[in-house]
């Protein structure tokens, strides 16, 4: 490719984008996609913060159990296949409920701009 014709394409290139950035219609677009990643980001913060939620509350409701076990534990003896088999128990609660979370729908990559 000769230097006219490169010229010409950055040129031909360099219009476009100049129209696409200061006019209306460009002006729009931008406003629109900040919105749409405005949108997405919000979304992902929101779900995030309830993965959170769901993995305190499952840590807490395990808490409190295994402090119920251990009154138990003072009060009758109890044999370490039993402790175990508690601790089990409640890690498969809790990476289940953590699945069930993880399994709902996920963020809509499909965004409708009306």
């Amino acid at each position: 490719m000769n230097n006219k014709n490169t010229f010409l394409i950055g040129a031909g290139l360099g219009l476009a984008l100049g129209y696409l950035l200061n006019s209306d219609s460009g002006r729009e677009m931008r406003k629109q996609t900040g919105e749409m990643v405005k949108d997405q980001v919000d979304q992902a913060l929101t779900k995030s913060n309830e993965w959170v939620d769901t993995a305190a509350n499952a840590a807490s409701k395990i808490k409190e159990q295994g402090n119920e076990y251990l009154k138990k534990m003072n009060q009758a003896p109890v044999d370490d296949r039993e402790i175990a088999v508690f601790i089990e128990e409640k890690i498969q609660t809790l990476k289940n409920e953590l699945l069930n979370e993880v399994k709902k729908p996920e963020l809509s990559t499909n965004h409708v701009n009306s």
